[in-house]
């Protein structure tokens, strides 16, 4: 059976390796120091370690907590993953309309994957 923590990281993974694919692009574009990508990057490196630390969990080589604090500490490391993810696209769909040369040139880059 699946478990929520499962069911969680599936959903969210198409929106990292959106982000994920996003950042590749702005390296290419010579923005990889940009706070975008910057920002990108975090939200890849999240669902990493948020990964490393379920599976940890579930082989027992990390120190459950009693259920209710340890259901909060895993809902609390998905939901930090759903918002890095939720805040880069609210700003970077925000690009779409600037006159900021750079913010457009970020914004076709992240409209380019999608």
């Amino acid at each position: 059976p699946k478990s929520p923590e499962s069911e969680a990281i599936v959903s969210v993974t198409p929106r990292v390796a959106a982000l994920r694919a996003f950042c590749e692009r702005l390296a290419g574009a010579g923005l990889e120091n940009s706070y975008e990508a910057a920002h990108a990057r975090l939200a890849v490196t999240y669902m990493a370690t948020t990964c490393t630390r379920l599976e940890m969990v579930a082989a027992g080589k990390l120190p459950m907590l009693p259920p209710v604090s340890q259901a909060a500490a895993d809902r609390s490391y998905l939901d930090t993953i759903a918002k890095l993810c939720d805040g880069l696209e609210k700003v970077l769909d925000s690009y779409e309309k600037s006159d900021d040369l750079r913010k457009q040139q970020v914004y076709r880059l992240w409209r380019a994957g999608r």
